[in-house]
C-alpha cells in the first residue's frame, strides 16, 4: 500500500480504481449544490432573498425549531395553536421553507454520515494483518478487525440509501411546491417519494444520469440495503481476503454478493449470497459511490 493522502488508504490499483482521494472534493461539490438549492428554494417561494429576510424578523425562532428542536418544549396541540398566530401568507411560506430545509439538512447530514462510514471501512480494511489461512498466495482472514470493517459497510450501504430517501423525498416535495399557501402546507408522507418508487416514476426517471434514473448501481444498493436490514447483516460473514507479492501486501478486497445485469441479486428459494463473480467490495463500493454521487 502506499502512503494514506487525507488520512485514509490507497490501493496499488490502476488510476480507475482510486476512489478514496476524491472524497473531500464530491462533499464540497454535494454541500455547495445544497447551498444554491437552498437560494433557489428561498427565491421560489418569497421572489428574492431581501423579501424573504424582511419576513424573519418578524416571526420568532420558535416558529421554525418548534418540531423539530429539543430546545422548544411544545407539545403538538400547543405548538398548533401557537402557529396559528402567524397565519398569514408570508408565515406560511416561511414554515414550509423550514420543512423543507429538514429534508435538506437531513440529507446532507446522512450522506456525511454515509461517507464517514465508508471511510473508516477502508481504514479498518487497512489494518488486517495476512494471518490466517492461505491458497495460491492469498490469505483469507476473518477477524476482529475484519468483523469491524463489515459493520462499516453495511452502515454505509443503510446510510447512503437513507440518504437518497431523503433526497428523492425532498425532489417529490420540490415539483410539487404550489403558487399560494391559503392554508398550512405539511410536507407529504407519501410511499411514492420513497428512493425505489421515485427513481421510476418521477419526471426525471428517464434522464440518463439523473439520480432518479432506475440505473443498476441504485437498484444494487437497495437489494444490498433491504438483505442486511430485513434478512441478516454481512458482518456474519466477514472476511477479508489479502494477496502478497515477494512477501509484500499486494492487495486487500473483500467480497460483495453477485448482481445480474439489472443489478438485482441473483435468487434461488430465497437464497441470494452468491459469490461466483469475485465482486470485489473494494472497488464495488467505489463504483457504486461515483454513480450515485456524480
Amino acid at each position: 500500500m502506499d502512503d494514506e493522502p487525507d488520512g485514509f488508504y490507497v490501493y496499488s490499483l490502476p488510476s480507475q480504481d482510486l476512489l478514496y482521494d476524491s472524497f473531500d472534493s464530491i462533499q464540497e461539490q454535494i454541500h455547495s449544490r445544497l447551498i444554491d438549492l437552498d437560494n433557489l428554494i428561498i427565491e421560489r417561494l418569497f421572489g428574492n432573498q431581501s423579501t424573504y429576510y424582511s419576513i424573519i424578523h418578524f416571526c420568532p425562532i420558535a416558529i421554525s425549531e418548534g418540531g423539530f428542536s429539543p430546545e422548544m418544549t411544545f407539545d403538538r396541540d400547543s405548538f398548533a395553536g401557537y402557529a396559528k398566530r402567524f397565519s398569514f401568507e408570508e408565515a406560511r411560506r416561511l414554515i414550509y421553507l423550514d420543512n423543507l430545509r429538514y429534508l435538506t439538512e437531513s440529507f446532507g447530514e446522512t450522506y456525511d454520515q454515509a461517507v464517514g462510514s465508508l471511510r473508516m471501512a477502508f481504514c479498518a480494511l487497512g489494518e488486517i494483518e495476512p494471518i490466517g489461512d492461505i491458497s495460491d498466495g492469498v490469505f483469507k482472514v476473518s477477524s476482529p478487525k475484519s468483523h469491524s470493517m463489515m459493520r462499516e459497510v453495511e452502515s454505509f450501504i443503510i446510510r447512503l440509501y437513507s440518504s437518497l430517501d431523503i433526497l428523492s423525498h425532498l425532489l417529490f416535495e420540490l415539483d410539487r411546491i404550489p403558487n399560494r399557501f391559503e392554508s398550512f402546507k405539511k410536507i407529504r408522507s407519501d410511499k411514492s417519494a420513497l428512493y425505489s418508487k421515485f427513481r421510476s416514476k418521477s419526471p426525471h426517471s428517464g434522464d440518463e444520469g439523473h439520480i432518479c434514473n432506475d440505473f443498476p448501481e441504485a437498484v444494487y444498493l437497495e437489494e444490498l440495503r433491504n438483505e442486511i436490514v430485513h434478512n441478516r447483516a454481512f458482518e456474519n460473514s466477514a472476511t477479508c481476503y489479502i494477496s502478497l507479492e515477494n512477501g509484500i501486501v499486494k492487495e486487500r478486497f473483500f467480497l460483495l454478493p453477485d448482481s445480474n445485469e439489472n443489478g438485482r441479486l441473483p435468487r434461488w428459494n430465497g437464497r441470494c449470497r452468491f459469490y461466483s463473480q469475485e465482486n470485489k467490495g473494494t472497488e464495488r463500493l467505489s463504483s457504486l459511490y461515483r454513480e450515485i454521487s456524480i
